[in-house]
């Protein structure tokens, strides 16, 4: 079958006989929708993301802030994971009265049970702000300027293409959402598995939920009088099912990715870091479950705490499962050698291993300045040891073959004239170094903000 995800922070992925992935946001999927629509997709850009009318964004939303719902009514009623309600389900479970082992079902709005301190957010919109910051507007002002644009927003800045690009994203925020049904753990959580780590699953892993507002439709704290939230856009539900061939699609807010991380960094996940937090975890989780096989109410005390855990340490086990047995290491050195063979002539490219982007003095535009380290059998050895304390030693030695620290790259503009001594002085590390370069006035502002 032919499936295309979209994802709300990443991901839009045909698996079909060539692979098509990446980071792809909403705000820019009309850069893709020509070769969606070529694989069967009926709908336009702005039916996917729009600020001017209803679209598929107003009926995703992100779940108590580690998980994705969906709208599925015109009354406010919301679908998502049973690992994903599964700690509110626990906290209204008793030995009397166990949802977690049984089951619970509202049979009318009064039945339905609200939650504390849980909260949904729709995404109003998302912003590239890239030229605010590098016009010297801080990432804190441009989240309060837009957290007073309405009731309940509230909003974040976040770094997006490694640091490259910065994206405002702004929310509406609802707290008061109750829980409606949760099917018994024997269907929920069936085989065990405590999260979406293995696929195919073969587990009615859902719960539902209703988000409740004011009787104007805005954001508000519980309160009985609430009545359930109307949505701009609600999903239909289908029985049809699919057949080969259909275009699939999921929008949602899953993590990020570390697609791009050198070969060593990948060795170490899977031959030190993964295997040592399994065993951590794998402790953890032998305890909880020797208390919650002493006294059934510990058991629905300690389950989601127990499912929390369980989440990583399988995620964990499969992540070093997979890069050795896809031979991920091996594959990226490959990779590592192609790039470095590419760039033997281009030294501009050659192990870069940070990139910042600086506002230009000289004349519109930013310029990069790049912080460079060679991937040589010192800096691996250095790697798989975890003292990565030590490689500023290596910088320093290795500058006869092109190797610099970022504040060296920034200097080098600073003498040039391409970069001011405001944009210098903030971007670098070591302050001294490039105070004293400072207009009278702005060595006051850093003074006064601490530099040093």
């Amino acid at each position: 079958m032919k499936r295309t995800l979209l994802t709300l922070f990443c991901t839009l992925l045909a698996l079909a006989a060539s692979a098509d992935e990446g980071m792809w946001l909403p705000s820019l999927i009309s850069q893709r929708i020509d070769d969606m629509r070529a694989k069967g997709f009926r709908l336009t850009a702005e039916d996917i993301y729009s600020i001017n009318k209803a679209s598929m964004k107003d009926a995703v939303v992100l779940f108590n802030g580690g998980c994705t719902g969906e709208l599925i009514s015109s009354e406010g009623l919301l679908l998502t994971n049973h690992h994903c309600g599964y700690d509110a389900i626990q906290k209204h479970s008793t030995v009397e009265h166990d949802y977690l082992t049984n089951g619970f079902w509202a049979m009318s709005r009064a039945e339905e049970l609200p939650n504390e301190k849980l909260w949904v957010r729709f995404l109003v919109r998302m912003e590239e702000v890239t030229d605010r910051i590098a016009a010297g507007e801080t990432a804190a002002q441009i989240v309060e300027k837009a957290k007073a644009e309405g009731t309940g927003y509230k909003a974040s800045v976040e770094q997006m293409y490694y640091g490259n690009q910065q994206f405002l994203f702004v929310y509406e925020q609802f707290d008061d959402v109750r829980l409606v049904a949760a099917p018994p753990s024997s269907i929920g959580k069936f085989g065990g598995d405590t999260d979406n780590w293995i696929w195919p699953r073969h587990t009615g892993d859902f719960s539902m939920f209703r988000v409740y507002a004011s009787k104007d439709n805005r954001p508000a704290a519980y309160s009985p009088q609430n009545v359930p939230y109307r949505p701009k856009k609600h999903f239909s539900i289908s029985t049809k099912g699919v057949k080969e061939g259909d275009f699939t699609m999921i929008y949602g807010f899953p993590g990020n990715t570390q697609e791009y991380i050198l070969s060593d960094a990948v060795a170490y996940i899977a031959e030190r870091s993964d295997p040592a937090k399994i065993a951590v975890r794998t402790g953890r989780l032998d305890i909880i479950s020797a208390a919650q096989q002493s006294d059934p109410a510990l058991r629905i005390h300690y389950a989601a705490k127990h499912a929390s855990i369980a989440n990583a340490w399988k995620k964990w086990q499969g992540e070093a499962l997979g890069i050795g047995r896809l031979g991920t290491v091996a594959s990226k050195r490959a990779y590592e050698q192609e790039f470095a063979a590419w760039a033997q002539d281009k030294p501009e490219y050659r192990g870069v291993v940070a990139q910042l982007l600086m506002k230009r003095s000289d004349k519109p535009g930013r310029v990069a300045v790049n912080e460079i380290l060679f991937a040589t059998p010192a800096v691996a050895a250095i790697i798989r040891e975890g003292a990565t304390q030590k490689i500023p030693d290596v910088i320093v030695g290795g500058k006869a073959m092109g190797m610099q620290f970022m504040d060296d790259a920034i200097w080098q503009k600073l003498q040039q004239g391409v970069v001011s001594p405001e944009e210098a002085y903030m971007k670098c590390i070591e302050k001294k170094r490039f105070r004293n370069f400072l207009p009278p006035e702005s060595v006051r502002l850093a003074d006064s903000g601490g530099g040093n």
